[in-house]
Order: C-alpha cells, then sequence, then structure tokens
C-alpha cells in the first residue's frame, strides 16, 4: 500500500531526527516531547489509525503494527499507539474523531468504571490504574459499564490521581472517576 509505504518512511525519518538522546532523557524526567509530537500531528501520523471518512488516512490495522514498530525501535516518548487505539474505539462507537495527545482504560481488567445516569446528567465513578500517558491526555476515551452494557465514554479535564512510570520510564498514572 503506497499510503503506508509513505507513513512509514515518514515514520522512520521522523523519529530518527526528533528521538535523540536529549528529547528521551527529557521525556524520562517528565518533560513532554512537543517539537516530536508537532511533527507526528502536521505529517499525518496522528491521523493514520482514522479512516478516511473521519478525516484521517485510513490505514489498515496490519499496517499500523508497521508504524507502531518504528516508533518503537527509537523508543519516541508519544501516547501514538494509545491515541490510534482510541481513535478506533471511537470510530466503532460512532464517536467523533477527537486527535490527541489520547489516552484509553481501563487497562486492568479489575479496574471496572461505572456510567450512571443522575438527575444532573451522567456520571463516571470508579478508579483507573496504570493509564498510559494520564498527566498527558487531552481526553481519556473510557468503556464504562453502565446497565445497559457498555459504553464508550470520552472524559476530559481529569486529573491524576496518582502519578508512576513503567520500567521504560513512561507514565502510567492513576486516575479518579468522581462528578464527571
Amino acid at each position: 500500500n503506497e499510503t503506508t509505504t509513505l507513513l512509514t518512511d515518514t515514520a522512520n525519518r521522523i523519529f530518527a531526527d526528533h528521538c535523540t538522546r536529549q528529547c528521551l532523557e527529557a521525556a524520562e524526567a517528565g518533560t513532554w516531547p512537543q517539537a516530536l509530537w508537532d511533527a507526528v500531528t502536521e505529517t499525518g501520523l496522528l491521523s493514520a489509525a482514522v479512516s478516511e471518512e473521519r478525516g484521517g488516512a485510513g490505514v489498515p490495522f496490519l499496517d499500523l503494527l508497521t508504524l507502531a514498530r518504528a516508533l518503537g525501535y527509537q523508543a519516541a516518548p508519544i501516547p501514538l499507539v494509545e491515541t490510534w487505539l482510541a481513535e478506533i474505539v471511537l470510530a466503532k462507537a460512532k464517536l467523533p474523531s477527537i486527535g490527541g495527545p489520547l489516552t484509553i482504560g481501563p487497562v486492568l481488567r479489575r479496574d471496572a468504571i461505572r456510567l450512571e445516569r443522575r438527575a444532573a446528567g451522567w456520571q463516571l465513578s470508579g478508579i483507573m490504574k496504570r493509564v498510559p500517558w494520564g498527566r498527558n491526555a487531552q481526553a481519556f476515551v473510557v468503556i464504562a459499564e453502565s446497565d445497559d452494557g457498555f459504553r464508550t465514554v470520552v472524559a476530559r479535564d481529569l486529573k491524576v490521581n496518582k502519578e508512576a512510570w513503567n520500567y521504560a520510564r513512561e507514565p502510567r498514572d492513576e486516575i479518579r472517576f468522581d462528578r464527571h
């Protein structure tokens, strides 16, 4: 596929140019790699998983794995795969594309998020642990349990309850939902 080849070449170039030792060390110290994120956004890599009908490149899922490999090879410190997964879930739920950076949860099976109807609207409750890039997310795509089954919900303006990291020193945060 010509589009996938073009995006893979672009990804390799961007990650090689931006994932310098200085960038990686700064990211491990907690600094968001804005120049890298801007490059990913400007070149269309951010919208690779978004269908053409929704304004993206519409890269097939298996080809996204090739792009993810380039991301992993350079240890790019951004939630690109998480944003792609969130966009795929949004499309399946027939919700509009958001852009990014996004994250998705819950991650752990034991973390159940509840969605309940209240007089003032809908409310999410529960705790999600080990959320990738929670502190950097513009929005959270949450799969929540409701009386009607599972629902996809977009939550914004959430605060990280507890910061944590994985072994690669990438953010894996705890998010508490109450009154959202």
